[in-house]
């Protein structure tokens, strides 16, 4: 009998994540890698500051936990989940991380708001459901769940060109599926609004970036001193530069999905540090209750 889609992906997803390298963050901290890593976790900052101590739980952390321990340097408490745990146990041993689980994304073992935030680190487009994983995130957090993901929210003319491009440059043959069997789901404001909307939450938040990944300088040094460094930042600015010309889209977001409505005071510093808001209807056909 012909195995199930689902459960091929998640077979396939097992098997990738038993040859996955230790994350940059503990092998070479002062590389190019680990500082792009640092700068997606850093894209919420205000979190940090308005909830000190906040309870997270990491979805996709297969590398040694490595979001756990980043988030853990901010002060976070958190479990590390992926779906196998071979490398947590050692990141756990290491002293990287307090707490771990095996997880699979679409039915997490927690109760209902078991912690403040879920957190997924472009984790979710690998998803084979990445709709069912964000509602159990949803349901397992307490204040918001946060994505950091590739987007393809906008327009451009160079992004026609992507697909062509990668095929050229990388001899990627197919430009919207990974070699794990899995069609890259990349998300968007109006996807997640529709989400949103459905289950009468009231807002999220969402800041685009770019970023520049080049294996062969990735191990450089993420100081000014660096032509890697100078190079990376060069080549964000330029996109930049496209994407406010219209020519390009920012290639990622970090979006804050909240379950209930936020003080004043963090809406202000969410715009601050490069959000946008979007307010969500309230369904009128509910009750309160």
């Amino acid at each position: 009998m012909k195995k199930d889609i689902i459960q091929q992906s998640y077979e396939r997803h097992s098997e990738h994540e038993a040859y996955l390298e230790e994350a940059s963050c503990y092998t070479d901290p002062g590389s190019i890698d680990a500082w792009s890593h640092d700068r997606m976790i850093k894209s919420i900052s205000p979190l940090f500051k308005f909830f000190p101590g906040a309870e997270f739980v990491t979805v996709g952390d297969g590398r040694f936990g490595a979001d756990a321990y980043q988030l853990k340097k901010h002060g976070m408490h958190v479990m590390a989940t992926s779906l196998t745990d071979n490398y947590l146990k050692i990141a756990k041993v290491r002293g990287y991380i307090d707490k771990f689980l095996a997880v699979n994304a679409e039915k997490m073992p927690f109760f209902d708001s078991s912690f403040d935030f879920a957190f997924c680190k472009q984790s979710y487009h690998h998803f084979p459901r990445p709709a069912i994983a964000f509602y159990e995130m949803l349901r397992v957090a307490s204040k918001a769940v946060i994505l950091i993901e590739p987007t393809d929210d906008g327009v451009g003319l160079i992004n026609f060109l992507k697909p062509f491009l990668k095929k050229l440059i990388r001899k990627e043959k197919f430009y919207d599926y990974e070699t794990s069997g899995n069609y890259i789901f990349r998300i968007n404001s109006k996807e997640m609004k529709r989400m949103l909307t459905a289950i009468d939450r009231p807002l999220f938040a969402i800041k685009y970036y770019n970023d520049f990944y080049l294996a062969k300088i990735s191990f450089q040094r993420s100081n000014w001193k660096s032509p890697g460094f100078l190079l990376t930042h060069f080549a964000i600015f330029v996109q930049n530069v496209l994407c406010f010309l219209k020519l390009m889209k920012y290639a990622r977001a970090t979006i804050i999905a909240f379950k209930t409505d936020i003080s004043s005071d963090l809406k202000k510093e969410l715009r601050k540090n490069g959000f946008k808001l979007t307010f969500l209807p309230k369904n009128p056909y509910l009750t309160e209750g």
